[in-house]
């Protein structure tokens, strides 16, 4: 007989102090430049998408709707 145990739950990672000003600041320059990076890379894919949406709509013959 298997037991089921309750998930534990999840606490992200805390400073056990609050950031200085210098230390808050670095980190959210650096979250500002991944999620900029994650900006760019989705507008990529969103154009990917938006290219193959027009491929398939010219083989379907449907032109552009």
């Amino acid at each position: 007989m298997r037991y089921a145990y309750p998930p534990m739950p999840y606490y992200p990672p805390y400073p056990p102090y609050p950031p200085s000003p210098e230390e808050e600041l670095r980190m959210l320059e650096e979250y500002r430049e991944d999620l900029e990076q994650e900006l760019q890379d989705l507008k990529q894919e969103l154009e990917g998408v938006k290219a193959r949406i027009e491929e398939l709509k010219k083989s379907l013959g449907r032109g552009r709707e």
